[in-house]
């Protein structure tokens, strides 16, 4: 989880860091999404 006020550069972090996350702009807020999968040992964990 990424927190802090406005125009701190939370969103810019966050696509630097997942490319492929998914930012929704809903009342003045952004809410970046991304997933992922860790395979160790032969399990998954999304």
């Amino acid at each position: 989880m990424v927190v802090g006020p406005g125009e701190a550069g939370k969103s810019t972090l966050i696509a630097r860091l997942c490319p492929g996350a998914i930012n929704l702009h809903a009342g003045g807020r952004t809410v970046a999404l991304d997933h992922g999968t860790l395979r160790a040992g032969g399990d998954a964990v999304l």
